[in-house]
């Protein structure tokens, strides 16, 4: 639906509906680009009593019920999201003023070894990336093992040192415009959001 962005800007953002048995309990959303604190995460509960623990905490943040959701600013560069019972995440962010919006898979999903993408413009282009950290140095773009570095990747506040994160900005020598762009990881699956 149409989300009103930072200013003037307005975009349109969507996903598709999954069904709630394959909602999670474990998310890691990362903060995007986007300008001011627009930056958040909806997290819907599939049932009662649920309670939900956010950056490795042991107290619970809040406790909703079926269908209800909590609304939840990411205010440093990633959120670690538990729950004690499935939830689904909707996450919002963008670039600039530029709003976008997607459901987070749980970080139990698979993930990809390899993830392909066409660059449409030449405007600024990020990259948002989760691996487990013994994957972190085993990325190529394109081929080229130089482009995303290991240190490149942050771990994520709440997982213990498993999981690390990268915000990583494209460069249009990087990542060219209208052309093919694959993000390949030779050893473990990853998760990407651009």
């Amino acid at each position: 639906d149409l989300l009103e962005g930072v200013g003037s800007c307005e975009d349109l953002a969507g996903d598709q509906i999954v069904p709630s048995n394959i909602a999670g309990m474990e998310y890691i959303a990362i903060k995007g680009f986007l300008n001011g604190n627009r930056n958040r995460v909806t997290i819907t509960a599939t049932q009662n009593n649920t309670n939900i623990y956010l950056n490795g905490s042991p107290t619970a943040t809040s406790n909703i019920g079926r269908t209800q959701s909590l609304n939840q600013e990411i205010t440093g560069n990633t959120l670690h999201i538990r729950a004690d019972k499935p939830v689904l995440v909707w996450h919002t962010s963008g670039f600039g003023c530029e709003l976008a919006g997607a459901l987070l898979p749980p970080v139990n999903c698979t993930g990809s070894f390899s993830t392909s993408f066409i660059r449409t413009s030449n405007q600024d282009f990020g990259l948002l990336m989760i691996v487990e950290k013994d994957g972190i140095s085993n990325f190529t773009l394109n081929g080229n093992a130089t482009v995303i570095q290991a240190t490149d990747f942050n771990p994520v506040a709440g997982t213990n040192d498993k999981f690390y994160y990268s915000r990583l900005n494209l460069s249009v020598t990087n990542a060219p415009t209208e052309q093919a762009i694959s993000v390949k990881n030779s050893s473990h699956l990853f998760h990407l959001g651009m």
